[in-house]
């Protein structure tokens, strides 16, 4: 038994020493976060659309503030995020589930929803969240039409055909 000590030692001291990453917890991130910023910029510094401030685009509330958030309900893992485009008359929601993942990272699963598609959002849309849990921010690279585009608000594309390729930068803070 004693010679096997050592070795029990440095088995017990490599599990202990091994940090599980998990990602952060459904209670942690849980609430609801306002959108301060979101830009999609063409690639390679292309100046057909260059940097386009979608959150631009979005209609006001009072105070000025643009309407777009995300609510974590972290208990169910699910989320909402609801926004309205300037040039609608009704807010559009979508609605789906989340999980966590390593390196602070939150991923919305937004399957297939239309609504993400007209600002321009990724699916799978994944965020980081601040050390303190106080933001989450994210980036990913896209592809996007010209009717995209045209349907935010950008009229310069109205009626102009195919793709153009760039990132997505999303910065939330929480409410």
């Amino acid at each position: 038994v004693t010679r096997f000590l050592p070795l029990l030692l440095i088995l017990l001291l490599t599990t202990t020493s091994c940090d599980s990453d998990d990602g952060p917890s459904g209670s942690a991130v849980d609430g609801r976060y306002r959108a301060t910023s979101i830009t999609f910029t063409q690639e390679n510094n292309g100046t057909l659309v260059g940097t386009v401030d979608v959150l631009s685009y979005m209609a006001r509330e009072a105070g000025g503030q643009p309407t777009f958030t995300i609510d974590l309900f972290g208990r169910d893992r699910d989320y909402t995020i609801a926004y309205q485009l300037a040039n609608d008359n009704s807010r559009s929601s979508i609605r789906g589930g989340f999980s966590s993942e390593s390196n602070n990272r939150v991923q919305l699963d937004l399957g297939d929803d239309p609504d993400a598609d007209r600002v321009l959002l990724p699916s799978p849309l994944t965020l980081t969240s601040s050390t303190d849990r106080e933001a989450l921010t994210g980036a990913a690279s896209v592809t996007v039409t010209f009717d995209q585009l045209s349907k935010l608000g950008d009229r310069r594309f109205d009626g102009t055909q195919g793709t153009v390729r760039g990132r997505l930068s999303i910065a939330l803070e929480r409410e």
